[in-house]
């Protein structure tokens, strides 16, 4: 079977590695928090969204007082969060997505160079595995610490994003405090990047089959 010359196996796996590199841009986790004030007139919105990313956090802020919008727009390293886990989880999960990509590069090489040699091919094929484990993993690592890691981390947070933020240890979920003069409601869970993350394992195994599955039109290379 010559691997090296799958074209489905190699342009999924092609599509893997954008997908990686791109996710590194793309929010995994949002928090979004409206405030609206009833009691005034006209009635006051305060809108913000921050998108958590691999390694820093975007909060976008609008604020409509009498009419009239006012809009901002920041980014904030994790690593300004004092006194929070932010950025050592932050640095774990950038790793795994990183080493991903290296792994799928050299899974593509490697696809090519097992025309010459078998064992290239299996080596090839643990890579890509890999890849899948490693995209999952730092899917559930997000799962299992970040939110904790926001809960935690208290007003140090909340002074970088200039919001008031409720108490957060779910992966996703809604917290509405009403009264008559102020209504806030704050909703967070997955975003992009994360369901990318599933995206990307499920087409890295589909890339393995395309290539492992290939009809035999060559005798096997031999060691």
């Amino acid at each position: 079977m010559n691997v090296g010359k799958s074209p489905i196996g190699t342009i999924l796996a092609i599509v893997c590695l954008v997908l990686l590199v791109s996710s590194f841009f793309l929010p995994w986790w949002t928090i979004e928090r409206e405030e609206r004030s009833p009691a005034v007139n006209p009635v006051i919105y305060v809108n913000s969204t921050h998108d958590f990313k691999l390694l820093w956090v975007s909060t976008y802020h609008k604020d409509t007082t009498l009419g009239e919008p006012h809009e901002r727009s920041w980014d904030a390293s994790y690593w300004e969060v004092e006194d929070s886990a932010l950025g050592f989880h932050s640095v774990i999960m950038a790793s795994m997505v990183t080493l991903g990509i290296v792994f799928i590069v050299l899974f593509l090489v490697l696809n090519r160079l097992s025309e010459r040699k078998k064992a290239y091919r299996l080596i090839a094929l643990g890579l890509a595995f890999a890849v899948a484990l490693l995209v999952l993993g730092s899917a559930a690592y997000m799962n299992v610490n970040l939110p904790s890691a926001v809960g935690d981390s208290g007003e140090n947070l909340e002074q970088t994003l200039e919001t008031v933020l409720p108490d957060i240890h779910t992966f996703a979920g809604t917290d509405l405090n009403e009264t008559f003069a102020r209504s806030v409601q704050t909703t967070w869970g997955p975003q992009i990047g994360w369901y990318a993350a599933f995206v990307t394992s499920v087409i890295m195994l589909f890339s393995i089959w395309f290539t492992e599955s290939r009809p035999k039109t060559e005798e096997e290379p031999e060691d």
